[in-house]
């Protein structure tokens, strides 16, 4: 599963969590995207990649066992009516071959 906790401002942290079905062999990441929900008539456009558009790959591990990710962004470029209308997008994508997205959350 994927979660994103955040402070309501700067910092967020996604916990992202093993299935039963991952493959142990191949490599994947966690790839953070902050959105704006609406834009002149267009919904989740995407404003910037946590950390960067690579996200933060995942070191091995086994079913079931979790890792905890953190990513900080600095929002100051947005203005305060814009932080309201911003979401946070995570998924976990297999990096190596087939480049499916495991799993996200909105």
């Amino acid at each position: 599963s994927v979660s994103v906790d955040s402070d309501g401002f700067a910092n967020f942290t996604v916990h992202a969590e093993v299935v039963d079905n991952i493959n142990p062999n191949s490599e994947y990441a966690i790839i953070t995207a902050l959105v704006q929900k609406s834009l002149n008539g267009e919904e989740f456009v995407l404003r910037k990649f946590l950390p960067n558009a690579s996200g933060l790959r995942l070191t091995k591990f086994a079913p079931g066992e979790t890792q905890i990710i953190t990513t900080k962004s600095d929002l100051f470029e947005f203005s305060i009516t814009e932080i309201k209308n911003l979401a946070i997008i995570a998924f976990v994508q297999e990096i190596k071959e087939s480049k499916s997205v495991l799993q996200s959350l909105i």
